[in-house]
């Protein structure tokens, strides 16, 4: 079974006052079919720094949603964890 890291969309919730990390549940049918085990991705670059430190990932998925903060979005800490996700894929030779 193939384990696959699967980013988040960043959402900020203004009637609760929470920031929340987004997945739709379809990405979860979706890797059960291919019968790839997915590890959410927190939009937090300490702890995707653990992950990386205690899981081999065999690919990424980096879903969309969100534009990067120099181009208007607005969660730098997604970008910072995206960023991340590519140049360890890239050194690793990983699927993105």
């Amino acid at each position: 079974m193939k384990v696959i890291g699967i980013t988040q969309r960043f959402y900020r919730n203004t009637e609760y006052f929470e920031e929340r990390d987004c997945l739709d549940q379809k990405w979860m049918n979706f890797f059960q079919h291919l019968d790839y085990l997915p590890i959410i991705i927190p939009n937090n670059l300490s702890i995707f720094e653990l992950l990386l430190n205690k899981i081999k990932f065999d690919g990424f998925v980096i879903t969309g949603g969100n534009n990067l903060v120099e181009y208007g979005g607005d969660c730098p800490t997604r970008d910072k964890v995206e960023i991340r996700i590519i140049e360890h894929s890239i050194s690793g030779k990983i699927p993105i």
